[in-house]
């Protein structure tokens, strides 16, 4: 019930997150309230300088994506 994608070089969650929250925020994920999704960005000191709002998938058409895990299915990046 927990979708994980690999977008660009970020890590999105989605899907029934409530119970793995405190797992998430123990691995640095944040939670993206306009797009209920967790995420993990691995560049600490990322800044975003646009203030374009994009959408997830607008998000995902530009730097591509791919699905790890999409419930009860778990797949691996080689």
């Amino acid at each position: 019930d927990i979708t994980i994608e690999v977008i660009g070089n970020w890590i999105w969650c989605s899907g029934n997150t409530y119970n793995y929250k405190d797992i998430l925020k123990e691995n640095n994920f944040k939670w993206a309230s306009k797009k209920r999704m967790w995420y993990y960005n691995p560049d600490e000191n990322y800044k975003k300088r646009s203030k374009i709002e994009l959408s997830i998938t607008d998000i995902k058409n530009k730097y591509g994506y791919e699905t790890i895990k999409q419930g009860s299915k778990t797949y691996a990046i080689a």
